[in-house]
């Protein structure tokens, strides 16, 4: 089953705010060792096929439990170019389906069409296959209808380093939308220039 983006991330941020409220519902050790990664593919929308050369965003998010509300935000991103298997894999920093949470990917000539989630049954497990065999997939622009979805910006990030790889993805998307006359690029240039402005992380000497 394929459910769409906003779908999706509500989703996935349900069952953090689960698994955050009582650990042991989600069997979350304290002081986890991770010894897997987040994998998966990037696959072409309607050939089901692998896409070699797709630049792969991860997002890494953090909860905020407010007494009626809950909400996630961006603290950091990793990026990658997929090789002949459409291949992507990055590190996970907390076993809490948000670190990373969202994936995204973009290449010449297609655009990100959605991000399948696994089922909650497999989620609820919260082990390797949780995290592994993760798909998204791209889809060939129409020039006469050219599509733009996903990634917007990293809300709250750690620091400037902490978001090269949105700012890659968005120089990415800048030139497709320019590519395709009829899209304007305002919006994606703003927030290039948002976390481009972003402090660097402080070095600390030591004396």
């Amino acid at each position: 089953m394929m459910l769409n983006i906003r779908t999706a991330k509500h989703l996935l941020l349900a069952i953090a705010v689960t698994c955050l409220g009582s650990a042991a519902s989600c069997n979350l050790p304290d002081n986890p060792t991770i010894n897997f990664e987040f994998t998966g593919q990037v696959l072409d929308f309607d050939t089901k096929q692998p896409i070699e050369g797709a630049y792969v965003l991860a997002i890494y998010e953090k909860v905020d439990l407010g007494f009626a509300a809950s909400a996630s935000y961006c603290i950091k991103t990793h990026g990658m170019f997929t090789g002949k298997g459409g291949d992507f894999n990055f590190p996970i920093d907390r076993l809490d389906g948000l670190s990373p949470g969202r994936v995204f990917a973009i290449k010449a000539d297609y655009y990100y069409r959605t991000f399948e989630p696994v089922p909650p049954a497999v989620w609820k497990k919260n082990n390797k296959e949780t995290y592994s065999n993760r798909h998204v997939y791209l889809k060939k622009q129409d020039p006469a209808n050219p599509e733009f979805l996903g990634f917007s910006t990293c809300e709250r990030p750690k620091s400037r380093e902490a978001v090269d790889a949105a700012i890659n993805y968005l120089q990415l998307m800048l030139v497709e939308r320019k590519k395709y006359s009829k899209h304007k690029s305002d919006s994606v240039e703003s927030f290039i220039k948002q976390m481009q402005s972003v402090p660097h992380e402080q070095t600390i000497i030591q004396r």
